[in-house]
């Protein structure tokens, strides 16, 4: 069976790197066949976050499609956001803002079952489980430090 594994919103410009490293080491764990890097790759477009997403693209081991999101436009450069909006993402991954994959051969099939996985590194959540003190982000990203399991933060425990 393929593996694909699904990454969205990283907002690179904020990403922490233990968050990055962790993603990395499950990429390498899980061994997809097609990584989908979906909307919102970069915090602010500025070409150092869009390098430092393209690092961490191709250290995932596996064929990479990237799919821009609104914060992948230049936000301040009024200029290039109305003119060649998607130049910066361009430069790294790419004139296609539609990947389809295209494989030489049909993709390997190694497993018996699928197991749908989603990671999403959000910093804060608005309104998020206040009742308990910690943020969905805070969640996921302990639940990622841990390499996966049920989320939850420092303090609270399930």
């Amino acid at each position: 069976m393929s593996v694909l594994l699904h990454i969205s919103d990283t907002h690179f410009g904020t990403e922490e790197p233990r968050v990055v490293e962790a993603l990395v080491t499950l990429a390498a764990q899980q061994r997809p066949d097609v990584v989908v890097l979906s909307g919102d790759i970069t915090q602010r477009a500025r070409p150092a976050q869009f390098r430092a997403a393209k690092t961490f693209a191709d250290r995932l081991g596996a064929l990479v499609l990237a799919v821009p999101g609104n914060h992948d436009i230049a936000l301040f450069d009024l200029w290039a956001r109305f003119t060649h909006p998607y130049a910066r993402y361009a430069k790294a991954f790419g004139s296609d803002l539609e990947p389809v994959p295209r494989f030489a051969r049909p993709p390997r099939y190694r497993r018996q079952h699928h197991a749908p996985m989603a990671v999403q590194e959000r910093r804060s959540v608005r309104g998020a489980d206040r009742s308990r003190g910690c943020t969905a982000g805070r969640r996921q990203r302990a639940a990622v430090a841990r390499g996966g399991g049920p989320p939850a933060c420092g303090r609270h425990q399930g």
